[in-house]
């Protein structure tokens, strides 16, 4: 069963949707990603995974591999990336005013 959570800034409405399977993927023959999708998940040896990020201080949303795990954000150079399903609660940087809260969605 999937779970998504979408995150809104109360402030000024920016929201982000997130799933807790994040992007699953294994190497095919060629050394390429190949994602695998729920519910087809338990066929393929799941190796790492892609995760969506934000970076706190300019808004930007990259995916983090697990396999080269990245530290900064690639437009402001900061260290304040976070997993966007931990976001509750954290400051919304397109307003600075407002922060993120959650509401709880599953998908069977």
């Amino acid at each position: 069963m999937a779970i998504a959570h979408v995150y809104e800034c109360q402030h000024c409405g920016r929201s982000i949707e997130t799933w807790n399977e994040d992007s699953p993927y294994f190497l095919d023959e060629q050394g390429n990603k190949a994602y695998a999708y729920h519910p087809g998940i338990d066929r393929y040896m799941i190796i790492w995974n892609d995760s969506p990020h934000l970076c706190l201080p300019c808004g930007l949303e990259i995916m983090v591999d697990s396999r080269s795990p990245r530290k900064t954000c690639p437009k402001c150079t900061s260290p304040e990336i976070t997993d966007t399903w931990e976001l509750d609660r954290k400051p919304c940087p397109d307003c600075g005013d407002g922060s993120f809260t959650a509401t709880e969605f599953t998908v069977s």
